[in-house]
């Protein structure tokens, strides 16, 4: 209930679990979630905000995986 609502991830839950650059090493897979998160931030604040500007729509998951 905390991370989705509706059909919206939170921000804050985004930029908390996942907004943390990859340190020297990481895997890939580590770099990938990083990606994403950004891609997904992005989408959500910059290209297609909503009016409260704290959550960003389950649909773009699906162009960033």
């Amino acid at each position: 209930g905390d991370v989705v609502v509706g059909n919206n991830i939170k921000l804050k839950w985004l930029r908390q679990n996942c907004g943390v650059a990859p340190q020297a090493g990481a895997t890939d897979e580590e770099l990938d979630r990083y990606t994403r998160a950004v891609a997904l931030e992005l989408f959500g604040t910059l290209m297609f905000p909503d009016i409260s500007q704290n959550s960003v729509p389950t649909y773009y998951l699906e162009l960033v995986s």
